[in-house]
């Protein structure tokens, strides 16, 4: 069984309020001419279809035509499609029904019938389907409230697949999620109430709660494209552009060709031209970047001027600068948008000075504050106003639903 796995589309997001309809529909037509160059038995989509709950008419069109234009490139082929947690599983399934005449399976919800979960790819293999749903909400398949849900739902899915697999055909199992031991460049990490790192809103995931039955692991949610767990079993597609300033790195989907049950799978990674990619200077290959001052930059911003290529700025800024008047400089060295082709979005201030100073000198840009985790917003609270642990966790609870709602606007 040969597959196709991608992740992580996330239609409809914007970059600094730039519209990237274009860029998504390059990658889809993309995605369409592998289809029709390797003519893959299934498709699988891990989640994240859309960037936000409730996407606009125009995206859920585009959505729908490229899909179809993707299923006619190859229409033996068996689509996919699973919910991630930016998703809503029940706009996701509104044409459930129809897009089963076409052999493509949406599914948006967990159902506590797990045989729902797996799908025969037409007598080649199959696939377990798993939309994403926090650990708490997992269907309760066992009266012994101890047991951790998710676990003991993959647990009887995989002896579901087991049980139905009688051919020894190739089985995968696709989940969104966050596995410990992943690259999570690009994602914001941030400490939950217990502790716990929080990545991109996911608790993470032991990869041991998955199950060992399977051939292939097809993962979504962590946006670098990635093995985990050791081995070649266990993958996560990545997404097809970059999403943040922080994924500058090469995107693509991924084939899996497997045999039978319990071969090793034949993977092949093919990468994804972006037609507008992000671009940060300086280059500084590490995850705390030094920056250059205003004046040195200036040079740099005139060889991308005309780069069709999305910008950032690492710039230092000193105690007595002010990051707003930095970046009115920037955009003023530009000009007229119809002077230069690079979409600048921001700088990204490397201070010498630490967060408080820079509130109390009131020089703080509004882009630091929006990529400030939650902890963080607590800990400058916490220098104007005593707070217990209690308060701490409803002002960390309180953030985290303006986020949400952030993103659904």
């Amino acid at each position: 069984m040969k597959t196709l796995h991608t992740s992580d589309w996330h239609l409809g997001q914007k970059l600094y309020d730039f519209d990237r309809k274009d860029e998504q529909i390059h990658f889809l037509r993309q995605i369409a001419d592998i289809v029709k160059n390797e003519k893959p038995d299934a498709m699988i989509v891990s989640g994240d279809i859309f960037h936000v709950a409730t996407p606009n008419i125009e995206t859920q069109t585009m959505f729908v035509d490229e899909l179809l234009n993707i299923h006619n490139q190859c229409d033996t082929m068996t689509i996919v499609v699973t919910a991630g947690n930016h998703d809503s599983y029940s706009r996701l399934e509104i044409d459930k029904k129809l897009w089963d005449k076409l052999h493509i399976y949406v599914i948006g919800n967990v159902s506590s019938n797990v045989e729902e979960h797996l799908i025969n790819i037409r007598s080649k293999g199959w696939i377990a389907a798993v939309p994403y749903s926090s650990g708490r909400n997992f269907p309760q398949l066992s009266e012994d409230e101890t047991f951790d849900r998710q676990t003991l739902y993959f647990n009887a899915l995989q002896e579901k697949a087991k049980e139905l697999n009688t051919e020894n055909l190739p089985v995968i199992l696709s989940a969104h999620l966050a596995v410990f031991g992943s690259n999570v460049r690009g994602h914001k990490i941030e400490k939950g109430s217990d502790g716990q790192e929080i990545i991109g809103g996911l608790e993470y995931s032991d990869a041991k709660q998955l199950g060992d039955y399977y051939d292939y692991v097809a993962l979504g949610h962590i946006h670098h494209p990635q093995y985990v767990g050791g081995g070649k079993r266990i993958r996560y597609s990545g997404t097809p552009i970059a999403i943040t300033f922080n994924e500058e790195y090469e995107h693509s989907v991924t084939i899996i060709d497997i045999d039978k049950h319990n071969d090793i799978p034949d993977i092949k990674i093919l990468p994804i031209n972006e037609l507008r990619p992000v671009r940060t200077l300086p280059e500084e290959d590490t995850f705390e970047p030094k920056g250059e001052t205003v004046e040195n930059i200036m040079p740099l911003l005139e060889k991308v001027r005309n780069d069709d290529v999305y910008l950032r700025l690492n710039i230092k800024i000193g105690r007595n600068d002010n990051a707003a008047e930095i970046n009115e400089r920037i955009i003023n060295a530009l000009g007229d948008k119809d002077c230069h082709k690079c979409r600048y979005c921001s700088i990204n201030p490397i201070r010498e000075d630490n967060f408080i100073q820079a509130i109390d000198s009131q020089s703080l840009s509004l882009d630091e504050i929006k990529e400030m985790t939650a902890n963080q917003i607590v800990e400058i609270a916490k220098q104007v106003k005593d707070l217990d642990d209690n308060q701490q966790e409803m002002l960390i609870e309180i953030i985290g639903q303006i986020e949400k709602e952030n993103d659904t606007l």
